[in-house]
């Protein structure tokens, strides 16, 4: 997974005909976690941020400018860190 996230930024990179970079992440969350990790809907000239709950998922989209590649990147490797992070909290809940 983080592989594919990181080579898509990549290929944002190299091609700046994009009209923006979109980043989605979905979790799997009962309707009850949704409602405790909803954010408000937030945007800026250069940046969007949606969520949105499908199929017992929560669903994150953020969109940028094209030219904030730098910051889409930073973005995803933050997302990674975290993930990786609740990964590691997971065998504590289990024990």
């Amino acid at each position: 997974m983080k592989k594919s996230l990181r080579n898509s930024l990549n290929e944002f990179s190299r091609d700046r005909t994009l009209k923006k970079i979109r980043i989605k992440i979905e979790l799997p969350v009962s309707p009850e976690a949704f409602k405790a990790l909803v954010v408000d809907d937030f945007s800026t000239v250069q940046l969007e941020i949606n969520a949105g709950y499908h199929e017992g998922r929560i669903v994150y989209t953020i969109t940028l400018d094209p030219r904030k590649t730098g910051e889409a990147k930073g973005i995803v490797n933050e997302v990674l860190r975290i993930l990786k992070s609740i990964e590691n909290l997971k065998p504590l809940a289990d024990s």
